[in-house]
């Protein structure tokens, strides 16, 4: 007896998984357990394992909004070099694109959290840099950034600078939600290569920020208790640490772009039905 459900999934004559099958979501044995059943360790309903969930299997329009996401990213990580912030703002449209539901899909709760942070955080993170930026750009080239805000301030801080950098960490927090998210795509591939690769890519991006803010925190305090000379005393200790920042940066750049380019190719065999076969997995009967 077959699963109606999952061609080719053995069931015994009461109807139990009479095979092993991993659940999607924690990787415990679901063997001997019906299908209207939820897994003993974490309650995601034994049927989505049991579907194997693949990508292939979705939606043409979804697999669409995918490709199109991952399209969308990889031009905005190209962007982002010579123009930050636009790619910013690009990538924006993209992770909107690359985190839309599956209307026929039963989520699981892992799977959307890390769907729904990545959306909103990335999304309105993004937005609000690209937008501050585009305004103090503005200001900027008629003289008048001083003027409009200058007198902004907390603490004797500047609330502009503060609400700049505050927008910046939602936006980082958000990028790491969105390598997350799109290692659990991968898995729906299957393509453990690129889930891989999206867990190196998200550790990358965490200890780059981590080893920014550390080495702007020392040297902002360094130069507070006059350890370090400012920039106008020491020119060439600031350019030795720009140089560090932009080590790291371009690094790092090079990094995203070989995964989202990955990731916009094997999104792109999804939306063609002949090359999507590869990850179709044998045919069942």
């Amino acid at each position: 007896m077959t699963s109606p459900g999952s061609p080719g999934l053995p069931l015994t004559p009461d109807g139990r998984i009479d095979a092993d099958l991993l659940c999607t979501e924690c990787s415990y044995n679901l063997r001997t357990l019906t299908l209207d059943a939820s897994c003993p360790e974490c309650g995601t309903t034994v049927v989505i394992s049991a579907r194997r969930d693949r990508l292939i299997d979705a939606p043409e329009r979804f697999r669409t909004s995918l490709f199109d996401g991952a399209r969308l990213l990889k031009l905005s990580v190209v962007c982002a070099f010579p123009l930050i912030y636009p790619g910013i703002a690009l990538s924006c449209v993209a992770v909107w694109f690359l985190t839309r539901p599956q209307q026929d899909r039963i989520e699981p709760a892992f799977d959307r959290g890390y769907r729904v942070a990545a959306r909103w955080l990335a999304v309105m993170g993004g937005a609000a840099v690209s937008v501050l930026a585009f305004g103090a750009l503005v200001a900027m080239m008629g003289s008048t950034r001083q003027k409009v805000f200058g007198s902004w301030t907390y603490n004797d801080l500047p609330v502009f600078d503060l609400f700049f950098l505050v927008s910046h960490a939602i936006y980082v927090v958000g990028m790491l939600a969105v390598w997350r998210y799109l290692r659990i795509l991968a898995l729906r591939v299957p393509q453990p290569q690129l889930d891989h690769a999206f867990h190196r890519l998200g550790s990358a991006w965490l200890l780059t920020v981590l080893m920014i803010a550390g080495l702007c925190c020392a040297t902002f305090g360094l130069n507070r208790i006059g350890v370090l000379p400012g920039v106008t005393e020491a020119p060439l200790v600031t350019t030795a640490i720009m140089l560090v920042f932009m080590i790291a940066l371009i690094a790092l750049w090079v990094a995203t772009l070989r995964v989202v380019t990955a990731q916009k190719i094997t999104f792109k065999h999804l939306t063609d039905p002949d090359a999507g076969k590869q990850w179709a997995g044998p045919e069942q009967g």
